[in-house]
């Protein structure tokens, strides 16, 4: 089932203020069939697959298009593949998501 209210899909959220670093075979931010997000005021690095990807293949994970995006003032650096020459163990993901209140 794919919704098509706003409202079950994200409808004024916002992923804003993280620092997501040293990301091992994932992506940083994934938005899949939201609608009304915000993105902002992020710090994105060294992440093995894209920093911010708003996805949409309904064949192979069926889910409705993104729309009404925004995504603005993000720091991205090293996106897409880790610096061969840094070696360190992988550190915890941090992201928190925060919505308005209800």
């Amino acid at each position: 089932m794919i919704y098509a209210d706003t409202q079950n899909r994200g409808s004024g959220s916002t992923i804003q203020d993280n620092v997501i670093e040293d990301v091992f075979s994932a992506r940083g931010i994934y938005l899949g069939g939201v609608s009304g997000v915000t993105i902002q005021r992020n710090i994105i690095r060294r992440t093995n697959g894209g920093a911010i990807v708003a996805h949409e293949d309904v064949a192979a994970y069926p889910m409705g298009p993104n729309r009404d995006l925004q995504i603005v003032n993000n720091v991205v650096e090293h996106a897409i593949g880790r610096p061969r020459w840094e070696r360190a163990p992988w550190p915890p993901l941090r992201l928190f998501l925060c919505s308005p209140p209800i």
